[in-house]
């Protein structure tokens, strides 16, 4: 399996694995809000400025998505799920773990 990492300008990096053509990316809702890092790596992997993708929220609640991966007043997190959207033709699946993954058209 070969990878190629890019670095997001959050600092949160972005893996492609050649074998399954997927990009994933880790990240801590306490750093970086979700939806912030589902657009730059959308972004990022389609080479599109993200002020130039569709709005998230055509594809669901920005707000919503990270309500649900925030950690709670009392510090508890989401320790399973995941939520799965389109965006800019990509597949997305944001897990409970922290990871992103975004799969490009079939």
């Amino acid at each position: 399996m070969t990878n190629d990492t890019t670095v997001l300008p959050s600092g949160v990096e972005i893996e492609r694995d050649e074998s399954d053509g997927c990009y994933r990316a880790r990240y801590d809702s306490t750093e970086h809000p979700t939806s912030t890092v589902v657009v730059t790596a959308v972004a990022a992997v389609t080479e599109t400025d993200p002020l130039d993708l569709e709005p998230l929220r055509e594809s669901l609640d920005p707000d919503a998505l990270d309500d649900i991966f925030r950690r709670t007043p009392g510090g508890h997190v989401r320790e399973e799920g995941c939520v799965e959207f389109s965006l800019a033709a990509h597949e997305v699946v944001v897990g409970a773990e922290g990871d992103v993954e975004i799969y490009p058209p079939a």
